[in-house]
């Protein structure tokens, strides 16, 4: 048998197959016939056999592919016999899965099937992939090869189908989300002798698909390296504290805690069996025995026997280290420490929400490293260096933001290994490699255990930990007393007028109901508090007894997951049928069109822009008051009743979320606005309000509302007071009320919510909307930057990250320059367009900073690489810029929306840089220097007199940012 052909490659495919053919070349030499292409066959079923991918498993040779036989039945029954044979096969694991089987529910007990011509399949998706074998090609070729070898080709191979745009669907095979990425293989395969510390390698390596699986094998044992282990530090977040029996908090560790269970009294020493318990939790690295009971005299034969593991033989000095720990856990008190670090803790001073004040990440660090010092002996870390650079870290692990993940890693940067004595199996020995990796991993076990089982415990049950309204990434700790006392107040409004509780009939109902149930939370803002509802997790709840007697619980699919369809059939609605939404905007970047066609048309009328009145309002609470009954009615009459809809369905991989502990709700509410039901109903009223528009061309005034925003700009005055009195009055009908603090007028009008205007220092009136600024004389549109000065910078952004900061700033400096159509030069002023440049570049370097996290001062060459990263962005921005601009002015070719020079555009990318970073000039003075030669250069030359006063208008702003 000849060999296969040069195989293919694959961007994507090639990480996970390590052979790829095309159909066309696999099944020529597999059958070894030449008459799967003839001279009379459509040119469609040349390309589908030349386009066709066929992926195949390692050992999979050639000549066991199947001669060619008979067909037997249609092309229907052959496809149902090859899912009927998958549908047999246990899903114990992964690898039995098959792709063909997606979207077809193999319920061959069922009794009414839906196609009775088909009684062992039920296929309620249109684009399964076993709906694409049902294709004219699909007959042809197995008219050709026979049904044994097309049963063959989709049992044994992976195909997949292009689909343009260089995708291709999978049509047989394993997934290929399940599969491991064959350079993860290859990595395995060339650490192989590095791998297991306990068995020895073998000198002469495995052949074939034995030697594949062993590796894979290998690979799936190897243990993940430290940068890919995380603290679980959002485990922390939102915790309620444990309580004694008389409803006071219990101090420190949870009582669940292991130390608290094996906490001895005073005067009393711990046994060897709670020591050795400890130290199994602590270190399941360990090779210990299996017993739970270790005396004294087996310890000491574990000790002395050669044969026994070097991890038995330190056995004496980790359980006296063991035994230490719990000693310093009995005898500590958790709460004394925490009176004493600051007296914050000693209850709220007041009930009211606003009063409610953090604790200082300081204080926390302190009062954390006195809880340390007195449970974490210096000799468990082997030296005060070792404990002081454990204390770093902590420091580190308590101010960081809420998504910056803390891996291992990092946790083991500066940690001296030889400090540890406790981990030597004999004094005087020399270490090996062997030893020395093994010593590694037990420290690593160790530090993982300090930052996941006490430190994250001892926090949550000590703090409640959450983020705010306004810095949405900065740790915000409040002492649970205080957080209590201050929430209890909304709390009890909240149930009052928004929520009813539910009886015990309805719980019952509720926890077995489809969308189940799903807990609220609290986070503070400069006014009080937001409730958030969880839609992603649901409550695990007793739903019952059954027969046996035992209790049953249900996990029920999340809320989210269960509406994800109805969401894309609304979104799919929403973008056919824009024209319903009026002046709806479903992103802030749709702000430009109607105010760029307002200006537009405000020119053709009068030449020139005449005097503008500006309303903003915001409604009270709108997710929580807006009758819901109201709203379904709309959405069912935007549905299309004539027609179904069909979801085709992806498999989205992501990492896993945090294991949060489920409670069991003691009390569940339901929204009061869900209760009326006797209100007229909304269409009718929309469309008595319609009539008398209907012949109406509002062309002198817009309406904008982006989710509970309204802006309203009119010429008339008598228009915006009239809009301003009804919007005032509110529509109870439908539960919506105007919030007076909340709403911002441009022109003086006595009623009760006027707010004065927001001017500019040259006179001009800017009026903030959704992040930006409205010039009410112009129309012109720029970045609203009064919150950067007021919140600190560093609290705006969250890195996912810490690996490869270096490499990967270009992109994410590239993503944090906003590319919007503010830059549109002909609606708005080119000043403004300069200043929006400036603006965005000045906002962004604020941030660089605090992306590297060092004190440092740069090197030569990591300025280099910061320069060079910065231009780049510059150069992607600019060309990002112009296409967002020139694509959403496409219609309009008559106009140029784009005057920008590149020149003028990089020279203010520049300069903007250079102002923020000069202020932060010990860490880079030499990223600075090289900015300021290279506006020095010949391609700037005489532009900085032209962007004077632009410049200095930016760098007044900086002067009073905080960053």
């Amino acid at each position: 048998m000849p060999s296969l052909p040069r195989e293919l490659q694959h961007k994507t495919l090639s990480a996970y197959y390590s052979c790829l053919h095309t159909l066309f070349d696999y099944l020529t030499l597999s059958t070894g016939s030449s008459d799967l292409l003839i001279e009379n066959d459509e040119p469609a079923y040349r390309d589908f056999l030349k386009s066709i991918i066929c992926a195949m498993p390692q050992g999979l040779e050639a000549s066991t592919f199947p001669r060619r036989g008979r067909t037997y039945g249609s092309q229907q029954e052959a496809i149902d016999r090859v899912l009927q044979e998958l549908g047999r096969v246990p899903f114990k694991s992964r690898d039995s899965r098959n792709v063909l089987l997606a979207g077809d529910n193999k319920d061959f007990a069922a009794e009414l099937p839906i196609n009775t011509s088909r009684p062992g399949v039920e296929n309620r998706h249109a684009n399964s992939p076993s709906s694409v074998l049902r294709s004219l090609p699909w007959k042809m070729l197995r008219s050709r090869l026979g049904d044994a070898g097309f049963r063959y080709l989709l049992l044994n191979t992976s195909l997949f189908a292009p689909i343009g745009n260089n995708c291709y669907m999978q049509l047989s095979g394993r997934p290929i989300c399940d599969l491991s990425c064959q350079e993860k293989v290859k990595e395995g395969a060339k650490r192989k002798r590095a791998g297991s510390l306990s068995q020895p390698s073998r000198k002469r390596g495995k052949s074939g698909a034995v030697q594949s699986e062993s590796v894979v094998g290998e690979l799936r044992r190897a243990k993940k390296s430290p940068a890919k282990i995380s603290i679980s530090r959002q485990r922390m977040f939102y915790g309620r504290p444990a309580r004694r029996s008389d409803g006071k908090l219990f101090p420190g560790l949870p009582p669940s805690h292991l130390l608290n269970k094996l906490r001895c009294r005073v005067g009393n020493h711990p046994d060897d069996q709670a020591c050795y318990v400890l130290l199994q939790n602590i270190f399941p690295i360990l090779d210990l025995p299996q017993s739970s009971v270790l005396s004294g005299h087996a310890i000491s034969k574990a000790g002395g026997s050669r044969k026994r593991f070097a991890s038995q033989r330190r056995l004496p000095g980790m359980l006296g280290m063991m035994r230490e720990l719990i000693i310093r856990h009995s005898l500590m008190d958790y709460g004394e420490v925490v009176r004493r670090c600051f007296n914050r803790m000693k209850g709220a001073t007041s009930g009211v929400p606003t009063s409610l004040e953090p604790v200082s990440q300081s204080q926390i660090c302190r009062c954390v490293s006195s809880a340390l010092r007195e449970v974490i002996a210096v000799s468990i870390m082997g030296s005060q260096h070792n404990f002081d650079v454990l204390l770093r870290h902590v420091h580190n692990f308590i101010r960081a933001k809420q998504y910056e993940p803390i891996d291992l890693h990092s946790l083991m940067q500066g940690l001296r290994i030889g400090d540890l004595t406790w981990l030597a199996v004999h004094d005087g020995e020399r270490v090996n490699g062997q030893e020395l990796q093994k010593r590694r991993q037990i420290v690593q076990q160790l530090v993982t255990w300090l930052f996941n089982d006490f430190l994250v415990p001892l926090l949550k049950n000590t703090f409640y930990i959450t983020e705010t309204a306004i810095t949405k990434c900065e740790t915000v700790y409040y002492a649970h007393d205080a957080w209590m006392m201050a929430t209890k107040p909304f709390l009890e409004r909240l149930e009052r007028d928004f929520l009813e509780e539910l009886g015990d009939d309805e719980k019952v109902l509720a926890l077995q109901g489809p969308l189940g149930v799903s807990a609220a939370r609290l986070i503070p803002k400069p006014t009080g508090f937001r409730p958030i509802v969880n839609l992603g997790r649901p409550i695990v709840g007793h739903i019952g007894v059954s027969k046996s007697g035992s209790t049953q619980k249900k996990t029920a699919n999340t809320a989210n997951k269960i509406l994800h369809g109805v969401h894309q059939v609304l979104t799919f609605e929403k973008n056919r049928k824009r024209r319903l939404f009026g002046s709806s905007l479903f992103g802030t970047n749709e702000i430009f069109a109607p105010l760029h066609a307002l200006k537009q048309e405000l020119l053709e009328i009068y030449q020139h822009l005449p005097r503008l009145y500006f309303v903003k309002m915001d409604i009270i609470a709108a997710f929580d008051t807006i009758r819901q009954n109201k709203m379904l009615e709309i959405v069912t009459d935007i549905l299309d009743k004539d027609h179904g809809y069909c979801l085709a369905e992806y498999r989205l991989m992501l990492p896993p979320a945090s294991k949060a502990a489920q409670v069991i709700a003691k009390k569940l509410y339901k929204h009061r606005a869900t209760l009326d039901n006797d209100r007229s109903i909304f269409g009718d009223q929309a469309r008595e309000v319609a009539k008398t528009l209907r012949n109406a061309a509002l062309i002198d005034r817009r309406l904008l509302r982006y989710i509970d925003d309204f802006l309203f700009i009119t010429d008339d005055y008598a228009s915006a007071k009239r809009f301003v009195t009804t919007m005032r009055d509110g529509f109870p009908d439908y539960g919506a009320f105007v919030s007076s603090g909340k709403t911002l007028l441009s022109f003086e009008y006595a009623t009760e919510s006027q707010v004065a205007p927001v001017c500019g220092a040259d006179g001009t009136t800017y009026f903030p909307y959704c992040g930006f600024l409205v010039d009410t004389r112009t129309l012109d549109l720029s970045i609203d930057y009064s919150r950067f000065v007021t919140t600190p910078m560093q609290q705006s952004f969250a890195l996912r990250s810490n690996r490869r900061r270096g490499a990967s700033f270009v992109g994410w400096l590239s993503r944090q320059l906003e590319n919007r159509n503010h830059l549109d030069t002909h609606h708005n002023d080119t000043h403004t367009v300069h200043f929006n440049i400036l603006i965005n570049f000045a906002i962004t370097a604020m941030k660089i900073p605090h992306y590297f996290g060092m004190s440092n001062r740069l090197s030569p060459h990591q300025a280099k690489l910061v320069f060079e990263s910065l231009c780049m962005a510059a150069e992607y921005t600019y060309g990002a810029g112009r296409a967002r601009v020139l694509h959403s002015s496409r219609e309009d070719s008559e106009n140029s929306h784009y005057d920008v020079r590149k020149v003028d555009f990089l020279y203010l990318a520049q300069t903007a840089t250079l102002l923020v970073l000069s202020k932060k000039a010990a860490r880079f003075k030499a990223v600075v220097c090289l900015l300021e030669e290279h506006l020095r250069g010949r391609a700037y030359r005489g532009i900085a007199p032209k962007h004077a006063s632009v410049v200095e208008r930016v760098r007044e702003v900086i002067r009073k940012a905080r960053f």
